[in-house]
C-alpha cells in the first residue's frame, strides 16, 4: 500500500477543521470585532430609520428627489443588510465554535452570504457617491476617496465570497490566497479614502465644508494626518509583502507575522484616530461619519498572528 505524505494529512485536516484550530486568544479578538461591527452597523441603522420619517415631516415631497432614493432609502437597505451580515457571522462562527463544532465546509455557507452583504453593502453605495461627482458637490475630492474604497472594498469581497461558497475540502490555499487579496484590497480602499479625506479637509484641493476644515500640518490636526499616513500605509505594505510569501513563496512562518502586523497597524490606525478625534476641534462630532471606526479590536487578532498563536 502506497504511503501517504504526512504534510499532505495534516493539510487535509487543517483544512476541514480551519475554524476548530484557530486559538482561543483570536477567537476572542474575532468575536470582539465581530461584536464592533454589529454595535457600529446598529448605530447606523437606527439612525437612518429616525431620519427617513424626519425628512419626510418636513418636506413631503422630498421622496420625488434622486437624493432621497440614493442615499437615504439605499442606506437603510444596505445598512440593514451589513447587520444581516454579522448576524450570519456570528452564526457561522458559534457553529464552528460552539458545543458541537463543525467544520468550515459546514459553516461555509453562512460566511460566504456575510462577505457578500458585505461586498453589497459597499457597491451600493456607488450610485449615490457617483450623483454627487456629477452634480458637482464639494469637496470633489473627498468624493473620489470614497468611490475608489467603494470600488476597492467591494467587488474582491464579492469574489472571495463566491470562493468561500465553493470552498472544497483541500482547496485551503486557494482560499487563503483569495483573502489575501481582499484584504489588501480592503486595507488599500482604507487607506486611499482617509488620505483623500485629509487632503479634502486641508482645502489643499477644491472646497471644504468649513466645520471640518484644518491646517493638515498644524496642531493636534497633524497628529491625525501623520496617524493615517504611517499606520495605513504600512499596513498595506506589510499586506502585500505579506500575502507575497505566503502565496508565490509559501513561507508561511514570516508570511503570517507580517499579515498580523498588517493586521495590528489596521486596528491601530482607528485607535489612534478615535483618540485623536476626542480631543481635535469639531472633529468628535463626525467621528462615526468620517470613517469606518468599528475595526478596532481586530489588533487583537494582529497580535495574535504575530506572536504566531495560529499560522496561516
Amino acid at each position: 500500500m502506497r504511503k501517504v505524505p504526512l504534510n499532505y494529512v495534516n493539510g487535509r485536516l487543517r483544512s476541514m477543521g480551519a475554524f476548530n484550530t484557530i486559538s482561543r486568544w483570536n477567537k476572542v479578538w474575532i468575536l470582539a470585532t465581530a461584536v464592533s461591527w454589529l454595535l457600529f452597523s446598529l448605530y447606523w441603522v437606527q439612525m437612518i430609520y429616525n431620519r427617513i420619517p424626519y425628512l419626510l415631516q418636513t418636506d413631503p415631497n422630498r421622496y420625488l428627489t434622486l437624493q432621497f432614493w440614493t442615499d437615504h432609502v439605499t442606506g437603510a437597505i444596505i445598512d440593514t443588510l451589513r447587520v444581516v451580515a454579522v448576524i450570519l457571522l456570528f452564526i457561522g462562527l458559534y457553529l464552528a465554535w460552539g458545543p458541537k463544532k463543525q467544520t468550515f465546509y459546514s459553516v461555509k455557507k453562512y460566511l460566504a452570504i456575510a462577505i457578500l452583504f458585505e461586498g453589497i453593502y459597499w457597491l451600493a453605495v456607488l450610485p449615490d457617491i457617483t450623483r454627487r461627482l456629477v452634480t458637482g458637490q464639494q469637496p470633489q475630492l473627498l468624493y473620489v476617496g470614497f468611490l475608489l474604497e467603494i470600488l476597492a472594498a467591494s467587488v474582491l469581497l464579492i469574489v472571495l465570497s463566491t470562493k468561500v461558497w465553493k470552498y472544497e475540502v483541500g482547496s485551503r490555499n486557494n482560499l487563503i490566497k483569495w483573502g489575501c487579496f481582499a484584504g489588501i484590497s480592503y486595507i488599500f480602499g482604507m487607506w486611499i479614502y482617509n488620505m483623500f479625506r485629509w487632503l479634502s479637509m486641508s482645502g489643499l484641493v477644491g472646497e471644504v465644508d468649513p466645520r471640518l476644515a484644518i491646517n493638515l500640518f498644524g496642531g493636534i490636526t497633524s497628529i491625525g494626518f501623520l496617524n493615517t499616513a504611517i499606520t495605513l500605509t504600512l499596513s498595506l505594505v506589510f499586506a502585500i509583502y505579506g500575502s507575497y510569501l505566503l502565496i508565490k513563496r509559501n513561507n508561511k512562518k514570516l508570511g503570517t507575522q507580517l499579515t498580523g502586523l498588517a493586521i495590528l497597524l489596521f486596528g491601530l490606525h482607528f485607535i489612534i484616530y478615535t483618540i485623536y478625534a476626542w480631543f481635535a476641534p469639531n472633529e468628535w462630532a463626525f467621528v462615526l461619519v468620517l470613517t469606518q471606526i468599528w475595526p478596532m479590536p481586530i489588533i487583537g487578532v494582529g497580535i495574535g498572528l504575530l506572536m504566531r498563536k495560529d499560522e496561516l
